[in-house]
């Protein structure tokens, strides 16, 4: 994770699994990811 006022990196939680079709804002200085699809590997 990236603090942009303090200008430092931090390690975050691990999100379970990756996702796909999902939306993503920045609120302050928060990141929010929303409604990722979890596709079997190899599946288009």
């Amino acid at each position: 994770m990236y603090n942009p006022f303090t200008d430092t990196w931090a390690i975050g939680t691990s999100m379970p699994r990756q996702g796909d079709m999902g939306a993503g804002t920045v609120v302050g200085d928060t990141i929010y990811i929303t409604g990722s699809y979890n596709r079997p590997i190899g599946q288009v």
